[in-house]
């Protein structure tokens, strides 16, 4: 019913922002289920990997996973992070903040550091970012332990490359059970 929804509306593009399925390490069919779903979206469509994606007794490897399916979208990717021009003028970026078992998110300085060349050579197109943990916390989140523990560690790394960039104009995150819209500088920050 959703995805009809989705095709009535004629949208340009479809995020998917992470916890698409649980535990796929132990039992890849409810992922194989969720992108036979997802292909009967009349608009491109990609997705960010939240911690539920990830988990399982054995951590999944994100890439084996979950890279082939990047790639029928067209995302060349060898890392769990991708971006993309899903129509003229506007810059997608899927950042990866999952780690398996935990409810923490990750950014790491390899992922910062693709993050600022990506920006710099996308130049002059809407840009809007999407993670699964917030990188902005909201209220209760931004408030330390025990909130703190459902947030992009690095948030505040990432933020400082974000702002950085006069092209990027909303960040979109899931994860939290929690919508909040704010704006840090420029960046619209929406949690949902």
């Amino acid at each position: 019913d959703c995805i009809k929804t989705l095709n009535n509306d004629k949208l340009d593009f479809v995020i998917f922002g992470g916890d698409q399925v649980e535990s796929p390490g132990v039992d890849d069919v409810n992922w194989q289920l969720f992108i036979d779903v997802a292909q009967v979206l009349n608009c491109p469509w990609s997705f960010v990997l939240g911690e539920s994606d990830v988990s399982g007794n054995v951590p999944v490897n994100k890439m084996k996973t979950f890279g082939p399916d990047w790639k029928g979208k067209g995302i060349e990717t060898d890392k769990p992070y991708w971006s993309q021009n899903p129509m003229p003028n506007v810059h997608l970026i899927g950042l990866d903040t999952s780690r398996p078992n935990t409810t923490t998110g990750d950014i790491s300085q390899e992922q910062l550091d693709w993050l600022k060349n990506d920006l710099t050579s996308s130049q002059g197109k809407f840009t809007i970012v999407f993670s699964h943990h917030p990188l902005l916390p909201p209220p209760p989140f931004d408030t330390g332990p025990p909130w703190d523990e459902y947030i992009a560690s690095q948030g505040d790394s990432a933020r400082e490359v974000l702002n950085r960039s006069k092209d990027v104009r909303l960040a979109v995150s899931g994860h939290l059970h929690v919508s909040k819209i704010q704006r840090e500088r420029d960046i619209w920050y929406v949690s949902s």
